[in-house]
């Protein structure tokens, strides 16, 4: 059973439990009802009795469904086709828009043209916003079904694959910073920037508390402060004069 199925049946068994619960039990039509002498229902009468016991039963069997299902998304299992247009990006993201220029960006969305996704994106659904969802994993993948979308007019990329995950926002940046921050296509500058980002926006300042978060040390930390002040094109060219020489900023 694929991972929209799966939350397809999701949504309906909550539907279907708020049906029944908002439903009073059917009752058989007497004499009088027929003939408008209405009466107290007698829900001890056989009929009645057979009817509430079979809702309670298929209220038992949707809620173990339910409990099903919020496991498969606390542990980041369940899968399903989401809507580009529902994802929204968090306020931390580890790429600039600079990003999307660079030859690399480029060779990744035509790899995903020809051959698809390999991997879902990941998300979580959002706090604040019913129905919509915040992106933690897989912003070159949203953003190479984003231009797809504009550039070819073909709604087979109206939508892409996610990962469901009931996370916070600190869980959120962990998993970002794990994702992202050997890559070679993340440049020094970017990574500095998101660094005294989650400094200043979630740690409020806390050096210490910065670094325990994102697992760096503090000579790390100082650095992508000092980094970040720079404008792009002068660590930009301070950073291609370094690595000719061989040696990293990280």
């Amino acid at each position: 059973m694929s991972g929209k199925g799966k939350f397809g049946g999701f949504m309906q068994a909550l539907e279907s439990i708020e049906s029944i619960d908002n439903t009073e039990s059917p009752q058989p039509i007497s004499e009088a009802q027929k003939t408008g002498s209405m009466h107290q229902p007698n829900r001890n009468d056989p009929y009645s009795q057979s009817i509430l016991h079979q809702g309670r039963s298929r209220i038992k069997s949707l809620e173990a469904e339910i409990e099903k299902y919020k496991d498969l998304v606390d542990n980041g299992r369940l899968e399903q086709d989401i809507k580009i247009t529902q994802i929204d990006r968090p306020p931390l993201v580890m790429r600039s828009e600079h990003y999307w220029s660079t030859p690399r960006f480029k060779e990744i969305k035509e790899s995903i043209r020809r051959k698809g996704l390999h991997e879902p994106i990941t998300v979580r659904p959002s706090p604040d916003k019913k129905g919509r969802y915040l992106l933690v994993k897989g912003d070159t993948r949203l953003t190479s079904h984003e231009h797809l979308r504009e550039e070819t007019g073909d709604d087979q990329w109206d939508t892409i694959r996610a990962r469901i995950e009931v996370i916070d926002d600190r869980m959120s940046i962990l998993k970002m910073v794990v994702e992202n921050r050997d890559r070679a296509d993340v440049s020094a500058y970017d990574q500095a920037c998101f660094f005294t980002q989650v400094l200043n926006s979630i740690c409020d300042g806390d050096r210490a508390s910065a670094m325990e978060l994102l697992d760096i040390d503090k000579a790390t930390m100082s650095r992508s402060v000092t980094i970040s002040k720079l404008p792009r094109n002068v660590m930009d060219t301070f950073v291609s004069l370094f690595e000719a020489g061989g040696r990293s900023l990280y």
